[in-house]
């Protein structure tokens, strides 16, 4: 459970920035770093004509920490299938044991 944690924040952390340069008015920018600190910044600092485009940035991090999640899983249980699928493995004797 850590290490996923670490890993989406991680890459959470890596995406915002470059998503926030892309998608966030240049004018924001000195605002960048308090808002990737803080997501509460964006409704109590952040100017108003600015939060589309960060809120957008967010989304867009989030979307991919999302996909790596889920990327993930459906790895993990396809392994785990495989693995309880083998006939002669313990994991199937000890689940379908006749």
């Amino acid at each position: 459970m850590y290490t996923g944690l670490s890993v989406s924040s991680t890459v959470f952390g890596s995406t915002l920035l470059p998503n926030l340069r892309k998608y966030a008015s240049p004018d924001a920018e000195p605002y960048f770093i308090r808002v990737k600190q803080s997501v509460t910044d964006i409704y109590t600092v952040l100017p108003v004509e600015f939060r589309a485009g960060v809120i957008e940035a967010y989304v867009k991090s989030l979307r991919i920490v999302f996909l790596l999640g889920v990327i993930t899983g459906a790895y993990l249980a396809s392994r785990f299938i495989r693995v309880l699928t083998d006939t002669d493995g313990p994991l199937f004797l000890f689940f379908f044991r006749a």
